[in-house]
């Protein structure tokens, strides 16, 4: 594979992971911001959002964990 810039990369395996799809609560307009502003983990794509102001959306110990997790990435 070739970049826009020239460089070249190889690998010996490729991974495609297809038919995922995600189920996401009803907020409205969090359909419209879905991969744009609103993002699965902020710690995926921290750096995309960094230094913005962020809301978390979870329940259960999942919800509590991830803010346990953005707490702590926070300087």
């Amino acid at each position: 594979m070739t970049l826009e810039s020239g460089i070249e990369l190889e690998a010996r395996r490729l991974l495609l992971a297809t038919g995922v799809i995600d189920e996401l609560p009803a907020i409205a307009g969090l359909q419209e911001l879905w991969g744009v502003s609103a993002l699965h983990c902020p710690y995926c794509h921290g750096w995309e959002v960094q230094d913005q102001p962020i809301a978390l959306h979870g329940k259960g110990q999942v919800g509590f964990d991830l803010c346990v997790l953005v707490k702590r990435m926070k300087r």
